[in-house]
């Protein structure tokens, strides 16, 4: 769609997030949440049995392996300012969801961008949850050193029908991406106008790990 228009922007319009703010007692490392009721599971509540990647962003629980963003080789990036980003408890997974407000650009797009490839090969699939009742037509980027490939998220059950929609897209459907090479493991794009909304959370990889 505009991912290589994005990819070209990001250089320099990186805002700036600031640190995660995620509750200590959440299990991250792997270690399953204690019973706080106002701590959502997500689709599925993760029990060590399928691994799982955490990308730092979008997601709070327990998870079996992490790739962090440290600002140094790792960045998060809102390309071109097309869209600003807060929390909400509108969630179906911790203790919030990240809330995306889409500019007067037209378009919005940001992801995570790697300085160094990672080798990703092992996982099978990645998964999201995202709500809107604005945005009808949205697409997930990943790119490798030397390709990219957008999926629509229609064609994995999003509507933009104001209810959360659970996706699980396999990693072989990124056609020609090398997974040994992955410079943008998540990038989130799609259309929309000025005061849009669109929520994000329950974010990972899943299957076997590295």
């Amino acid at each position: 769609m505009w991912s290589m228009l994005m990819l070209m922007a990001m250089v320099g319009c990186r805002s700036e997030m600031g640190p995660a703010n995620y509750p200590t007692d959440t299990g991250l490392g792997g270690v399953p949440p204690t019973q706080d009721p106002n701590f959502f599971s997500g689709e599925t509540a993760y029990t060590g049995e399928t691994p799982r990647l955490f990308l730092s962003v979008f997601y709070e629980g327990a998870y079996s392996s992490e790739i962090l963003i440290d600002d140094y080789t790792r960045f998060y990036y809102i390309w071109d300012s097309t869209f600003s980003q807060t929390t909400t408890d509108d969630r179906v997974e911790g203790y919030f969801s990240d809330k995306i407000v889409v500019g007067d650009k037209g378009w919005f797009g940001g992801g995570i961008s790697y300085n160094s490839a990672e080798d990703l090969s092992a996982w099978s699939g990645l998964h999201l949850a995202i709500k809107s009742s604005d945005v009808t037509s949205a697409g997930i980027i990943v790119a490798s050193s030397d390709d990219e490939y957008e999926v629509d998220l229609a064609d994995y059950g999003y509507v933009g029908d104001g209810e959360w929609h659970y996706l699980s897209i396999p990693t072989a459907d990124f056609v020609g991406v090398d997974w040994t090479q992955i410079v943008m493991p998540w990038s989130l794009t799609g259309s929309g106008t000025n005061g849009d909304e669109v929520l994000v959370d329950d974010v990972y990889y899943f299957g076997e790990q590295p």
